[in-house]
């Protein structure tokens, strides 16, 4: 299906094209009663409303299909919600905007910025959006460009604070942020919100990988969980680093002061990771996907208890069968207990079937969304008259077609020219270049110079 008209479909269409496309594909309702698991989708109300949403109708042809909301969205979700739950962090992402409006729309302030850094020998990093509508890995880089590029940006704001170029407005602005930039608590919250970021993008990164399977993911969680819980207490890397940096009075060259509790407000780092624990319990691995979640926990076998027993999770074992369309048998049974057994290592090919269902379950819908992000670099104001045979090939080119590095045209040019046609420099036998003329008077005045 092609993605261009995917995006402006209803539920009611878009089930009707997808199950089209599946038994134009010799794909029958009896091979989808017996093998339609899975179907991960984003938080539209298009896609996971309760009475006409794609997975509602879906789910009432085939009973035994699996609902996953995406885990990368779930994360986007939940640190919203922290974000919202700490006030503090508004007053850090104001500033921030501040800073990406200040360089992202005046080329002028680019090249004072890039001089400030080039005396002090700052590799500079650009400064994008933070905390919008990206995913969490874009508002890392902003925040690691805002560290790294600290001196600079301070260099810059000093400057321009005592330029008479500038009116006395302009001067007021550029003098508040560099103070603004200088004080305790504002380091203190960028170091809080690169240690925290750092972790959630490569949390989201990991929930992002095509081989990414349920168990690995709820293992992902369970360990970012403990990670942020530890952090309560005296923070991450960064966060050290910006606390012996206060109690030295200096941070990369820049004198820090004591800033008034109006202007810069410090985040409370216990309130926030304790949200980010909280939340992301709650997105991520909610009561609702319990019963599914213990059902994979029974196949893993770091999971289990140090002394398991004869019949320990046969229950469980009963309903994974039930949930991922794989018969319970006698054979299954007894496959499961020598994999008991052996701590994992002995599986048996009835229980290597329920496996390959369990790890087969969509719980990511990353890849989707990096078609969309292609087609709407393809799909631009300039191209529009792309038909959507041409915008689904280029599609498909850009998505899963080798780096245009590792492309050779040599082959393409060659058959081209085969088959009669010509370079484009070649004018062909019947025209000829013409030797450029120069007008009489032109030619006189340069023949004086």
């Amino acid at each position: 299906m092609d993605l261009l008209e995917l995006s402006s479909l209803t539920a009611d269409v878009i089930v009707e094209t997808l199950l089209d496309c599946l038994i134009g594909h010799g794909f029958t309702e009896d091979i989808l009663a017996d093998r339609f698991l899975g179907l991960a989708t984003d938080g539209a109300s298009v896609m996971l409303g309760k009475h006409a949403g794609v997975y509602a109708q879906l789910k009432a042809q085939f009973p035994n299909l699996i609902g996953w909301h995406c885990l990368n969205h779930r994360l986007e979700l939940s640190v919203h919600d922290a974000i919202e739950a700490c006030t503090e962090v508004n007053h850090f992402k104001i500033f921030i905007q501040k800073l990406y409006t200040l360089y992202s729309a005046s080329p002028k302030n680019r090249r004072a910025l890039e001089t400030s850094a080039s005396e002090l020998g700052v590799q500079l990093l650009k400064i994008g959006k933070f905390l919008d509508v990206r995913w969490v890995a874009s508002s890392f880089r902003t925040v690691k460009a805002v560290w790294q590029n600290y001196s600079a940006l301070h260099a810059h704001f000093l400057s321009a604070s005592s330029d008479n170029k500038l009116n006395s407005k302009e001067r007021a602005q550029y003098k508040g942020m560099a103070d603004k930039l200088s004080s305790t608590a504002f380091l203190l919250n960028l170091a809080l919100m690169f240690d925290a970021l750092e972790e959630l993008s490569e949390l989201s990164e990991s929930l992002q990988a095509d081989s990414l399977t349920l168990p690995k993911a709820t293992r992902f969680i369970a360990r970012q969980i403990e990670v942020f819980s530890a952090r309560k207490q005296e923070g991450g890397e960064k966060y050290k680093l910006a606390v012996a940096a206060v109690n030295t009075g200096n941070f990369a060259g820049v004198c820090l002061m004591q800033a008034s509790a109006k202007t810069a407000k410090e985040i409370n780092k216990q309130q926030f990771y304790q949200a980010l624990v909280d939340f992301i319990s709650v997105r991520l691995m909610p009561d609702s996907d319990s019963v599914l979640v213990q059902c994979v926990q029974t196949l893993l076998p770091n999971t289990w208890p140090s002394a398991v027993c004869v019949e320990y999770d046969e229950t469980q074992l009963k309903e994974a069968c039930h949930l991922f369309l794989v018969p319970h048998t006698s054979q299954l049974k007894n496959e499961y207990r020598d994999f008991k057994d052996s701590r994992g290592e002995e599986i048996g090919p009835s229980l290597r079937r329920l496996l390959s269902s369990v790890h087969s379950l969509p719980i990511s819908t990353a890849e989707c969304e990096r078609g969309f992000s292609q087609m709407n670099l393809i799909c631009t104001p300039l191209r529009s008259a792309l038909t959507i045979r041409h915008m689904s090939s280029l599609l498909f080119v850009s998505i899963v077609g080798p780096p245009l590095m590792q492309w050779n045209p040599t082959t393409y040019v060659n058959s081209w020219l085969a088959s009669g046609r010509h370079a484009a420099t070649d004018l062909g036998k019947a025209k000829s270049i013409k030797p450029h003329s120069t007008p009489l008077g032109r030619q006189a005045i340069w023949n004086c110079l």
